[in-house]
């Protein structure tokens, strides 16, 4: 493989995976109760992009590689069985932190997303530390 066909596939590859740069998307999905909501699946999706990812143990999430922060909106899904899905959509003008409460099927309580200044995931590791 030539020199400039490789360097061509790995522009490709940072592209579609996210491997460097880009803007963020990042926080955590919780119950109404705070607790870590088992087996939620967060997915991004955008004009040239598609991102699914499940959170760690601690509800945690950060999905990278969405567009040089200009003015392109994803849509941002979250949901898990047995909890009433969310949506919302996200601007790539700089990194989003969001905290994320699913609500139970069944309940009164609408599932909702908000923006955050401060990332809940750092400070959790912050204090096992």
């Amino acid at each position: 493989m030539s020199g400039r066909r490789a360097y061509a596939l790995l522009l490709s590859s940072i592209a579609m995976f996210g491997c460097e740069g880009g803007v963020f998307v990042r926080g955590i999905v919780r119950d109404p109760a705070g607790l870590a909501v088992p087996r939620a699946r967060v997915e991004i999706r955008g004009p040239e992009i598609a991102r699914d990812q499940t959170p760690g143990p601690e509800g945690c999430f950060n999905v990278g590689g969405l567009a040089v922060p200009g003015r392109r909106d994803y849509d941002f899904t979250v949901s898990a069985p047995g909890y009433k899905s969310v949506a919302a959509k996200v601007r790539s003008l700089k990194d989003n932190i969001l905290a994320v409460t699913l609500q139970p099927e069944g309940s009164a309580g609408e599932s909702d997303v908000k923006l955050l200044r401060e990332d809940p995931c750092e400070a959790q590791k912050d204090a096992a530390q």
